[in-house]
């Protein structure tokens, strides 16, 4: 019976919003790719997405240059990757990118934790927070296998998302609304709903907040501070994530809670750490007692990868961008803006569609970051010992990363080049290397100076 009343009630709470136009089918299809699946509880989803989707990169690439793919677009804080194919041919893409057809099923493979966000004291409601321009959000708090009903408005009212699912046994969830674009996303502006209902479907609360707009504006290497926008008076919470890149790998995380001023312009002290361009930021502000919205930032450094044709530079949101790459003595400059997911990114080609691979001593500037010149990067395997042998920069710390194709697994080792630049990554003891086998390796440096990131993908088979 509570089945069907929720399904009656689904039909009536849709009935009721402003209905969703039906848009003529797309030239093809969507798919979801999880791009985390097990995850280290030390590092930032939206970092270990970003990790993920740059390994994922050249297989998309290729599968689009192939006409599979029409376009891809990831959305690193909810740790999914949406994929639009051509027409028929989503079954012809490599099973690597081939997507599940829902994004709530592609979502429950992907391991959530709640967001840090703001301190709750003594919080009985339910609490949902969203990054801004996602589709997806996470709520804490419901009550057991309560079930959840939402909506998301645009600016004029219309409805532009919805939401249906269920709490899980701790009264928690992480899903995506359905939008009526694939571009949908949560943005300043617009206005979140959800009707919560216990499993008899008897009525708990509703609960709503308009997105209020936050910005980060600058920061500062010298004295640990970074600046923004957003809401009077509101309490917020601030994190920076930052790697050491030591023999350890370890890490660390810093937290601050305060309430932003009245002024709207707020400034977060993170100390004695100096910033290294990569660095995580997220601000979190409460925005009422049930909704918090947070908004993260990578202090500007580039990804160019040697092999590629392909660089990256991440900076403010919607703010100019110029990207040059110096390749064979030739400059090669990119202008635009940074997008929402805060990077401006280049494909370097022959003006014909031929990709120009870009290669070590090639040297690359761009908006905000540090001018880099792209390192040596080799990998060889030992099929006898399962050993990965080659060349990075010397004295450097780096991930050593090996992909069974068949199974769709990648396999890391922690590595360390010694003063000739040489280093070797032992694999014995996670899988056996093979001639025979189809594997991917891929090897993922961090300049410790400037953040900057190279990664040389090389494929091998039988």
């Amino acid at each position: 019976m509570a089945k069907v009343a929720r399904f009656l009630l689904g039909l009536i709470f849709l009935f009721t919003l402003f209905v969703i136009p039906v848009q003529a089918q797309a030239a093809g299809e969507t798919g979801f790719l999880p791009l985390v699946t097990q995850a280290d509880p030390a590092v930032p989803l939206a970092v270990q997405a970003h990790q993920a989707f740059d390994r994922l990169l050249p297989d998309l690439l290729a599968a689009q240059s192939s006409g599979a793919i029409l376009s891809f677009k990831p959305d690193f804080s909810a740790g999914l990757l949406r994929i639009a194919y051509a027409p028929g041919a989503r079954g012809l893409a490599p099973a690597r990118v081939q997507g599940l057809a829902s994004i709530h099923a592609a979502m429950a493979l992907v391991p959530h934790a709640q967001p840090a966000g703001v301190q709750r004291w003594n919080s009985i409601t339910p609490t949902f927070s969203a990054f801004l321009y996602s589709s997806c959000f996470s709520a804490s708090l419901l009550a057991v296998s309560s079930h959840v009903i939402g909506s998301l408005r645009d600016t004029t009212g219309h409805v532009v998302g919805t939401y249906a699912g269920d709490a899980d046994s701790s009264g928690m969830l992480s899903d995506c609304f359905d939008t009526s674009s694939d571009i949908t996303q949560i943005v300043p502006g617009y206005k979140m709903t959800f009707t919560v209902y216990d499993s008899t479907m008897l009525w708990l609360g509703t609960f709503s907040a308009f997105v209020p707009r936050i910005a980060i504006t600058s920061f500062n290497k010298t004295t640990s501070v970074v600046t923004g926008l957003g809401p009077k008076n509101k309490a917020f919470g601030a994190s920076l994530y930052h790697p050491y890149l030591n023999a350890a790998e370890t890490s660390i995380a810093l937290l601050k809670n305060g309430i932003l001023p009245a002024s709207g312009s707020w400034a977060v002290d993170f100390g004695t750490l100096k910033f290294r361009g990569g660095d995580y930021f997220t601000l979190w502000e409460s925005q009422n007692s049930s909704f918090e919205f947070g908004r993260d930032f990578y202090i500007p450094y580039l990804e160019c990868n040697p092999g590629s044709n392909h660089c990256r530079v991440w900076g403010f949101p919607f703010k100019p961008a110029s990207l040059t790459i110096i390749h064979g003595g030739v400059a090669h400059t990119f202008t635009g803006k940074f997008n929402s997911s805060n990077y401006f990114e280049a494909f370097l080609d022959d003006g014909a569609g031929t990709p120009i691979l870009l290669k070590a001593g090639d040297k690359v500037s761009a908006t905000g970051a540090i001018t880099y010149t792209l390192p040596g990067l080799t990998a060889v395997p030992n099929f006898m010992t399962s050993v990965v042998t080659g060349k990075a920069p010397a004295g450097r710390y780096f991930n050593v990363w090996v992909k069974d194709v068949t199974n769709n697994i990648w396999y890391s080792k922690w590595s360390h080049s010694n003063s000739a630049g040489s280093y070797s990554a032992d694999f014995s003891s996670s899988l056996t290397l093979s001639a025979g086998t189809p594997l991917v390796y891929y090897i993922g440096y961090t300049d410790p100076a400037t953040g900057n990131v190279s990664g040389r993908y090389i494929t091998a088979g039988p």
